[in-house]
């Protein structure tokens, strides 16, 4: 005896194993872009810079190139000189953030909004793709942190004082130096 299509249970929809929680709440406008901005992190493949720092694999792009310097033959056949180029726009940081890190990276930056680190310095290309990856990640550190604001102090009583005395202290000794008058 056969079984026939009808027969059979229907299969089980498929699960996600990972259960997705619903997005924060968002307070502003300005929230709701860095929010757009910020890749979803279930379905994006990180890369760990460093303790703290993940970017987005899709951010970063890897280039080999001939490097110059030391290395006899071996430097003109082998490409080792490493370049990464790193997407500012899809790091997923904050607004603040990628302000920092682009005033940070200096030249490094394009226009384009990229930050372009290259490393030759070492004579295999895994050691100096690591060399591009400790600087970005170094980059995003220090951008990652907020400068302290300076708050406005007023001098003490007890400085003005000491100011004006050393003032008229130099003042005392440049007229003993004058030249007597012929009054």
């Amino acid at each position: 005896m056969t079984a026939s299509s009808e027969d059979k249970p229907a299969p089980e929809p498929q699960r996600d194993p990972v259960p997705r929680q619903s997005p924060a709440p968002i307070r502003s406008e300005r929230d709701a872009l860095d929010a757009a901005r910020r890749p979803d992190p279930a379905s994006v493949a990180f890369t760990q810079l460093a303790p703290g720092v993940r970017v987005p694999s899709a951010a970063l792009s890897l280039t080999f190139s001939r490097a110059g310097g030391p290395g006899g033959q071996n430097v003109n056949k082998t490409s080792t000189r490493a370049q990464l180029s790193a997407d500012m726009g899809k790091l997923g940081l904050p607004r603040d953030v990628l302000a920092r890190l682009a005033d940070l990276a200096g030249s490094r930056a394009t226009t384009d909004g990229r930050i372009v680190i290259a490393s030759g310095v070492h004579r295999s290309q895994r050691l100096n793709a690591d060399e591009c990856q400790r600087r970005l990640a170094q980059l995003i550190q220090k951008a990652r942190t907020r400068p302290k604001t300076r708050r406005a102090t007023k001098p003490t009583a007890g400085s003005k004082r000491r100011r004006i005395e050393g003032k008229k202290r130099r003042g005392d000794l440049k007229r003993s130096r004058r030249r007597p008058s012929d009054d």
